[in-house]
């Protein structure tokens, strides 16, 4: 198993896991399985958590 499948094992049985983690998580397996460089990743992976960010703070709705 590798690195990032053991942690993500561990946060799945730890009830930690949240989708943003998860999804980081499958951005970075697949793609270094598919040959990007760390810095295409690491850009797949901000964009991914921006947006993530983003839909959550517009679900939230104003906070007053």
């Amino acid at each position: 198993m590798n690195q990032l499948a053991l942690f993500l094992k561990i946060l799945t049985e730890a009830n930690m896991a949240t989708p943003a983690i998860i999804g980081i998580i499958d951005i970075i397996t697949s793609g270094k399985e598919s040959g990007k460089t760390d810095e295409e990743i690491q850009a797949e992976s901000m964009a991914f958590a921006l947006e993530t960010r983003r839909i959550t703070d517009e679900d939230r709705g104003p906070q007053a």
